[in-house]
């Protein structure tokens, strides 16, 4: 008799474990992992409590080490909105004003857009520089001081009027980079650490730079449309400076957005400034795009960054009304990771 009550015991548990519903965001994960080459992190938050977090593929193919949930990712033009951050730091201590002028914090700027392009157009992408760093390869192919970037590639003619054109590229962040640390006396790397990486502790993300070994940060990877797998290409990361020379975890991303959205690292005004979206350049904001967006049955106001370097891509995504955030940290660029972030937006928004 005993043994027959065991046994159904084990049965039920069994047909228990079996009927338990699949996660809808595991699901949706694994499908990419295992038909698109998803390799990477994802993690999802409601409310400032993490909801769903995975580690998926290789983070490094040569010793075929798998993906950790602590893995360092490159996070490119995320950087951007780190930078923009540290500049509305500097408006609310009254050091900078967004109407202030690129000559008025950087003296020794030579160039047309020194007395007409403001800090508010340089956020914004709209100082009217030509966008060149986006198009010639010297830039990141050979190591350049910020001086020498800045001279190089944003100190030409005006190919717009300021604030008129959407234009995206590097320059205008690197303009600020160099501005931020003459204001302060301090290096970029250092204000990071100071104003944001330190308070938040966010122990696993900082500053790169080609000389550095960093314990942890993935290797990048291009996939061609055969499906082949081969080194990312080489670049400096230095000349990205305060436009995407950033690393960092994807717990310390969810740590940095909910310390943003929550008056940790700026008064609420300073973030509604940031969160005000340019309908007449692209809907860009200060360091987001910012955007009323349907997903499925329900129109949010949404606030979109992404960055790519080669195989390092990155998405973070933002539902300000429903208080939910998604990051996608990866280390190849096997497909576009929108597919994935509107899927998972689409099945968290419907729960």
């Amino acid at each position: 008799m005993k043994s027959s009550l065991s046994f159904l015991f084990l049965l039920f548990s069994l047909l228990a474990i079996a009927q338990k519903p699949i996660n809808p965001y595991q699901k949706i994960v694994q499908n990419y992992s295992q038909k698109k080459q998803f390799s990477g992190n994802v993690l999802i938050a409601k409310k400032g409590q993490i909801i769903y977090q995975q580690a998926t593929g290789i983070a490094n193919r040569t010793w075929n080490i798998p993906m950790a949930m602590d893995a360092k990712f490159k996070i490119c033009s995320i950087t951007k909105t780190f930078t923009a951050v540290l500049v509305m730091q500097l408006v609310e201590a009254g050091k900078i004003s967004l109407a202030g002028t690129i000559g008025q914090y950087l003296p020794e700027y030579q160039g047309p857009a020194r007395d007409q392009v403001t800090m508010e157009q340089l956020l914004t992408y709209s100082s009217g520089l030509d966008n060149s760093d986006q198009r010639d390869d010297a830039m990141y192919q050979s190591v350049m001081s910020v001086d020498s970037i800045i001279k190089r590639f944003g100190s030409g003619p005006l190919v717009a009027k300021p604030g008129t054109q959407f234009s995206y590229k590097n320059i205008d962040f690197i303009i600020l980079g160099r501005i931020l640390e003459k204001i302060t006396g301090k290096s970029y790397r250092v204000l990071l650490e100071e104003q944001i990486l330190q308070p938040l502790q966010m122990k696993h993300s900082g500053y790169l730079s080609n000389s550095m070994v960093v314990p942890g940060l993935v290797s990048s990877y291009q996939i061609d449309s055969l499906g082949h797998v081969q080194q990312d290409d080489p670049y400096w990361i230095d000349n990205f400076y305060a436009s995407a020379a950033m690393y960092a975890s994807i717990q310390d991303m969810h740590l940095f957005d909910q310390a943003l959205f929550h008056g940790k690292l700026i008064n609420q005004n300073s973030l509604e400034l940031m969160l005000k979206p340019h309908p007449e350049l692209w809907g860009v904001a200060l360091g987001f795009w910012v955007s009323d967006t349907q997903i499925g049955a329900v129109k949010t106001k949404v606030a979109d960054r992404r960055g790519s370097i080669g195989g390092s891509n990155a998405i973070w995504y933002h539902l300000i009304d429903q208080d939910i955030n998604i990051f996608i940290l990866s280390n190849n660029n096997a497909f576009d990771l929108v597919e994935l972030r509107d899927e998972l937006a689409k099945a968290v928004i419907s729960k």
